[in-house]
């Protein structure tokens, strides 16, 4: 993979119809820029059969070369997810002018099976891509959750000597999953960063709830507060628990900077220096259907 390379995956179903060879495109996921170890948030839902229990599935890595960088676009490591797929918001273009950076094929079936549902798979071209299938699980929740949050007070850990610079935030919405009894997450949403802001206005977005929050909106989730490195790593600055129900419990009556009903990001938590490291308000928390 080269040095600048900006991966994305596009999903197949193969052996539709009937047949062997024949594919149909199930999406893409969107762009990573200037990152050879992408984290990508989209989440792909397909029909398994469990009495045929076979479900072919290649993934394509391509190399986008004709988008224009979006503040959103964030580094993160390699993973992919179906019956959710997780190849780990929809990219919106042609992968034939872009060159393919490696394939893989898998087996929904056999992923199903393993602990942890959970597979490291080797690209043709070199590297791997770890795929992970769960089964879809339906709630009494049904529609799309509709959002729009912002942070104030945002702990400035990037202030130098002279007290020059701000933090870059960035939130990332992910939902928990068990693996042997022990809590994983899943990142389903990352918003786009703001650039040299302790109190950030970030955009609206829409979820599906079934991606969202398996349909559960006391499903137990977590907002983590990032600041961007276009460098390095992006440095944790605070997380904050939640669910649909609590975000829609205290949307904001006085205004988007508010605090009487905003929620509290915190660092070290658990520990004796525990300390509050923002405020998250919340504009908007709807539920359509």
């Amino acid at each position: 993979m080269g040095n600048k390379s900006n991966p994305y995956a596009k999903l197949e179903l193969v052996g539709v119809s009937g047949t062997s060879n024949q594919s149909i495109e199930v999406g893409k996921t969107e762009v990573i820029h200037g990152n050879l170890s992408p984290e990508w948030t989209e989440i792909f839902i397909i029909d398994h059969s469990e009495s045929d229990n076979w479900t072919q599935l290649k993934v394509s890595i391509f190399d986008c070369r004709r988008s224009v960088k979006d503040e959103g676009s964030h580094a993160g490591g390699a993973t992919a997810m179906a019956t959710s797929i997780r190849v780990l918001p929809s990219f919106v273009g042609s992968s034939r002018h872009d060159p393919v950076m490696g394939e893989a094929n898998i087996e929904v079936g056999d992923i199903l099976e393993m602990e942890g549902q959970q597979q490291e798979c080797e690209l043709d071209q070199g590297g791997s891509l770890f795929v992970r299938v769960t089964e879809s699980v339906e709630g009494e929740d049904e529609g799309e959750f509709e959002c729009q949050v912002r942070g104030l007070d945002v702990k400035n850990i990037e202030a130098g000597w002279l007290g020059l610079g701000a933090v870059d935030p960035y939130f990332e919405m992910s939902k928990k999953y068990l693996v042997g009894g022990m809590p994983k997450w899943d990142v389903v949403y990352r918003s786009e960063h703001m650039p040299n802001i302790v109190n950030p206005y970030w955009r609206p977005f829409k979820l599906n709830l079934e991606k969202l929050c398996n349909c559960n909106l006391r499903k137990e989730l977590k907002i983590t507060l990032w600041d961007y490195e276009s460098k390095r790593k992006p440095r944790l600055i605070g997380e904050l628990p939640v669910s649909i129900d609590i975000l829609r419990e205290n949307v904001t009556i006085g205004g988007n900077a508010n605090r009487e009903r905003a929620l509290s990001f915190r660092d070290k938590v658990g520990d004796a220096d525990e300390e509050e490291v923002g405020l998250l308000v919340v504009i908007k928390a709807d539920i359509t259907v």
